[in-house]
């Protein structure tokens, strides 16, 4: 004989995130003794550590972007696609 167990039905009331789920919030820049004081995690020196908004999409650092190495082809409407309006 076989017992069946049933799950219990998901309300308001018994909503809850699953085990293991949440953690902690890493708070970085708050002191040395924090563990992530001094740099913040974000290494010593480099274009990623400074502030700003980084670096823009397509960018390779100097090399030559591999959208402009090759050919383009055709008529580009520019009006088709809103992303590429000016």
């Amino acid at each position: 004989m076989s017992i069946q167990l049933r799950a219990a039905r998901v309300t308001l009331a018994n909503l809850r995130p699953a085990p293991g789920s949440q953690h902690k919030q890493k708070r970085v820049g708050r002191g040395q003794g924090s563990g992530y004081g001094g740099t913040a995690g974000r290494g010593a020196n480099g274009q990623k550590s400074r502030s700003g908004p980084g670096i823009r999409p397509g960018f390779e650092g100097g090399q030559t972007p591999i959208a402009k190495l090759f050919p383009k082809r055709g008529f580009i409407n520019q009006y088709a696609n809103p992303m590429l309006q000016t």
